[in-house]
């Protein structure tokens, strides 16, 4: 009798344990933060006009994540210098501590700066839709002003001869729903006659900014492509990390130099085609090369070397 006590309450004791230890580990694999072992970014390119390329298929194709894959995403924010940026620019902005990474060792940090870098990328895209839906859109009028106006950030007057309530929803609804893309050319700052692009303080100034950023080539690249019978040019700035290239940002240094609107996602519809000749690139090649010679203190390679960190492809490299 005293054994068959015994034995049950040593059953008991042994079940009770195994029920306690199971709910241990349901709970700890609950709670566990288990670390995304798999990228945001993509593998990267092989040239700098891929990546640039692959975001507009991706937008054709209304595919979210592979537009954030062809951006550099754990690599920019690994590389990301930030009392290299912050003594580069000299300035310091509420909005730049929001948008960009901040250096970090721990991983709250890491992951925070992941996350805000993700959600620029996204914001450039909504910008990016809004202005293309503006732009094929006769909810504003069409009239260059109110365009630059919408462009910039500022209200709007709304016309009075249509329903407002029913073309804002229309208008809202298109920006998020792109109509069919035809992707035209790739663009180069020599095609849109940027001349200044190609001038050693702009491009010492770039190689800068790309060693604060950890890259090891910088390129300016534009492509073509139109919606609803409009044309539009979509300016980005991509980078080289560890021999692949990615998408950086929106806009970038050509945008720039043909003032785009810092709220339109890098997209230009006031632009024209330059007509450049090989004797006009030979002449940017030289005058380049002979402007490097007077200033090459300002870079830490040769002209080849340098050439090749902006892999400028349309001047013959």
């Amino acid at each position: 009798m005293i054994t068959n006590k015994f034995s049950g309450r040593l059953l008991l004791m042994v079940l009770t344990l195994t029920l306690i230890t199971g709910m241990m580990i349901f709970f700890t694999g609950c709670n566990a933060k288990e670390k995304s072992t798999v990228n945001i970014e993509g593998p990267g390119f092989d040239t700098p006009e891929q990546p640039v390329i692959t975001y507009m298929e991706a937008l054709k194709d209304n595919d979210i994540e592979k537009i954030i894959s062809t951006f550099a995403v754990e690599s920019y924010c690994a590389s990301y210098d930030t009392k290299a940026v912050m003594e580069y620019e000299r300035f310091f902005a509420n909005n730049y501590a929001i948008q960009r990474p901040v250096t970090s060792d721990t991983d709250f940090g890491n992951e925070l700066n992941k996350h805000l870098r993700v959600s620029t990328i996204i914001n450039n895209l909504r910008q990016l839709s809004l202005a293309i839906s503006y732009r094929c859109s006769i909810f504003f009028g069409d009239s260059e002003s109110a365009v630059g106006t919408f462009m910039e950030g500022m209200p709007v007057v709304l016309r009075t001869d249509i329903d407002v309530s029913d073309e804002l929803t229309n208008f809202l609804q298109k920006s998020s729903e792109i109509g069919e893309i035809q992707i035209g050319d790739i663009i180069y700052p020599t095609d849109v006659g940027l001349d200044s692009y190609y001038s050693v303080k702009f491009l010492a100034n770039r190689k800068t900014w790309g060693d604060c950023i950890g890259a090891n080539g910088y390129r300016s690249i534009g492509i073509e492509f139109q919606v609803e019978g409009i044309d539009f040019l979509l300016c980005m700035d991509v980078v080289r990390y560890d021999g692949k290239w990615f998408n950086l940002m929106n806009n970038g240094s050509m945008g720039v130099l043909l003032e785009n609107s810092g709220l339109a996602g890098g997209i230009s519809y006031d632009f024209e085609k330059a007509a450049i000749f090989t004797a006009e690139i030979d002449a940017i090649v030289n005058n380049l090369k002979e402007e490097y010679t007077e200033h090459s203190e300002d870079f830490d390679q040769t002209f080849e070397e340098m050439m090749d960190y902006f892999s400028m492809t349309e001047l013959g490299q």
